[in-house]
C-alpha cells in the first residue's frame, strides 16, 4: 500500500487566513475604539492568533508527519529534548549566575515548545517498519 506523500496545505491556509484577519483587527479597532476597549481589543487579537495559529501550525505538521518518522529516532528526538527541559529547569534554579539563569529561561522555553510539537507527532507502527524492511529485503534480492 502506497502512502500519499501530498502535503496538506489547507490548515496552513487556514492558519494565515485567520492570523491576518486578527492582525488587521488588531490594527484597525484599537483606533476606533477608546483606549481601554482598544487595549481589550488588542489582547484579545493576539491571544486569537497565537492560539489558534499554534494549534494550526500543529494539524499541519501532524498531518505531514505523522507515521513517517522511525519510532527509534522519534524516541531518541524525544529524550533530547526532555534532557534540554531539565537543563533548562536546573539552570533556572541555580545560585551563582543570572546569565545562566537567562540561558536557562531561553532553553527551557524553546525544549518545551519542542516538546509540545514533537509529542503530538506519531511515529511509524512496528508493522510499517517490519513491512518496509521486508519491502526493502525484497527489493535487494531482485
Amino acid at each position: 500500500m502506497k502512502r500519499d506523500t501530498k502535503i496538506v496545505v489547507k490548515p496552513l491556509i487556514i492558519s494565515v487566513c485567520i492570523v491576518v484577519f486578527l492582525q488587521v483587527l488588531n490594527r484597525v479597532l484599537p483606533t476606533v475604539l477608546d483606549q481601554t476597549l482598544g487595549d481589550i481589543v488588542g489582547f484579545i487579537t493576539n491571544f486569537g492568533t497565537i492560539l489558534l495559529g499554534g494549534a494550526f501550525f500543529l494539524a499541519f505538521v501532524a498531518a505531514n508527519v505523522n507515521g513517517k518518522i522511525p519510532r527509534r529516532v522519534h524516541t531518541i528526538v524525544e529524550l533530547v529534548i526532555i534532557f534540554f527541559l531539565v537543563v533548562g529547569i536546573v539552570s533556572m534554579f541555580q545560585p551563582l549566575a543570572i546569565e545562566i539563569y537567562s540561558t536557562g529561561f531561553n532553553v527551557l522555553m524553546f525544549s518545551l515548545l519542542a516538546f509540545i510539537v514533537w509529542s503530538h507527532l506519531v511515529p511509524k507502527m512496528p508493522s510499517e517498519e517490519a513491512e518496509e524492511a521486508e519491502a526493502d529485503a525484497a527489493a535487494l534480492n531482485s
